[in-house]
């Protein structure tokens, strides 16, 4: 079984790749960083990951995590 963690170089995504032995003992799952660079809006390349690494999970970490940057562009956020 296979998860994808999307946002895998972020502050808990690296949490959680560090933790690749609890998923995999817990779940039996082992985990696959989504690509550095990702642009999670572009829905062809998410659905291109998807298929690629057909996972059971997905983990999904990436955001815009700086407020004043959402107030300033809420589309992008």
């Amino acid at each position: 079984m296979k998860c994808v963690v999307i946002g895998a170089d972020g502050f808990i995504g690296r949490h959680v790749m560090a933790a690749r032995e609890l998923f995999m003992r817990q779940l039996g799952a082992s985990l696959v960083s989504a690509p550095t660079g990702l642009d999670i809006r572009d829905a062809a390349s998410v659905g291109a990951l998807i298929r690629e690494q057909a996972p059971r999970y997905v983990v999904h970490l990436a955001a815009v995590t700086f407020v004043p940057d959402s107030i300033v562009d809420p589309v992008k956020t």
